[in-house]
């Protein structure tokens, strides 16, 4: 019998889990709120009106039709029960499963700077790239009616954040009201708008290389971007946002890209959390059959491995080391592991004289019976301890 996986979040992360684990012979099944899967590197392109939102997002169903084994379920989690492997969902459904696996993503963090969580737009889904779109359509139509609005800084934006997002938002800004809303609303004092980037660190886009922040701040300046690094931010009102040097920025519209957390997920026991609310990784957690990828899991470095690959090499590197392949929580991105003495790269563990190793597959410890090179292995050939393979101890 396959064991059931569910896959909480169709984002970069869950789906990338759900097809790896399909195509390794499990029955998965992708849990979801929204019914289409969201590129969330283009969201500023359609905060300006750049792109469409039918252009960056595409149906889930249409995402994995094609590979057997996945299913998609169209609901919200409200809970999960660790202790009888359950899944509760919004519509009152419950599914339950062998294994979990939680990528349902990040949410915008404000620090509990006053002000961010009423007056401040994040860029994490379509709705907020909408929200944000319209505000600032709506802004430049009422100032062009009223233009003591102009003075009071209607026509400004303030973008907090210097990473991608944040360059990228104000970069994107800067060309729309320069090369379109200039020309839109000809009668408009358009270059009076401000477009200021603050950032907390010494300079934008710190996870990069020298050479390409240097050029980044070059870009944004040369966009008449006000670029304020060292700076952090002390409150946030509707028409200003003050610094932590007392500097007050009068705009009617601030851009929040500061940082994420973990989207939450109640689950009794609760899920141990780690830096930035998402669970911790490798050897800390300790939730049998329960995994976390993507923006969830917390990491020490900034990107995640694919899930579903991390777990084959997981079972890889534990079948040649003897030990269970299940030790830790896998889902954060991890060094991929180099050429055994025992193995090449791509096969099963080999013995000493090239023979292909009759060591269970599984790692468990059992007699060595396996269904084939690949998959799960059939009803009649399975291995016996492949139903506690990806538990965790």
């Amino acid at each position: 019998m396959k064991p059931h996986v569910v896959v909480v979040g169709g984002g970069f992360g869950g789906l990338a889990a759900a097809r790896e684990l399909a195509g390794d012979g499990a029955s998965v099944t992708l849990v979801d709120r929204r019914n289409f899967h969201l590129f969330q590197p283009l969201l500023y392109q359609v905060a300006t009106a750049a792109l469409e939102p039918a252009d960056i997002a595409y149906p889930l169903r249409g995402v994995v039709h094609r590979q057997p084994g996945i299913t998609v379920r169209l609901a919200e989690v409200v809970g999960v029960d660790l202790t009888s492997r359950c899944v509760r969902l919004g519509d009152g459904g419950r599914l339950a499963y062998d294994h979990l696996v939680v990528a349902t993503g990040s949410v915008s963090a404000d620090y509990g700077v006053p002000g961010v969580a009423e007056h401040a737009f994040p860029l994490k889904n379509l709705d907020d790239a909408l929200a944000l779109r319209n505000h600032l359509l709506e802004t430049f139509e009422r100032s062009d009616v009223d233009r003591s609005l102009v003075d009071a800084g209607s026509l400004s934006v303030v973008v907090v954040g210097g990473g991608p997002t944040g360059v990228e938002m104000a970069g994107a800004l800067a060309e729309l009201f320069d090369k379109v809303l200039a020309k839109d609303f000809p009668t408009l004092p358009v270059d009076r708008a401000r477009v200021v980037l603050v950032e907390m660190g010494a300079e934008v886009l710190p996870p990069f290389v020298k050479p390409l922040r240097a050029y980044a701040l070059r870009q944004l300046r040369a966009r008449r971007v006000e670029v304020r690094t060292g700076h952090t931010v002390r409150e946030v009102t509707a028409g200003s946002v003050v610094l932590d040097d007392g500097e007050v920025l009068a705009a009617r519209t601030l851009v929040w890209a500061a940082g994420v957390r973990a989207s939450p997920i109640p689950a009794e026991p609760a899920l141990p959390t780690g830096r930035a609310g998402g669970s911790p990784s490798r050897r800390t957690c300790r939730c049998p059959g329960t995994r976390r990828c993507g923006r969830s899991a917390t990491s020490r470095r900034p990107w995640t491995r694919r899930a579903g690959r991390s777990f084959r090499w997981r079972r890889r590197r534990s079948r040649e080391a003897g030990t269970s392949p299940s030790r830790s929580c896998v889902g954060t991105r991890a060094s991929r592991p180099g050429r055994s003495p025992t193995s090449t790269r791509g096969s099963w563990p080999r013995s000493a004289g090239g023979r292909r190793s009759r060591s269970c597959r599984w790692g468990c410890g059992c007699a060595g019976r396996s269904g084939g090179s690949r998959g799960w292995g059939s009803t009649s050939s399975r291995c016996s301890g492949s139903a506690t393979a990806w538990r965790c101890s």
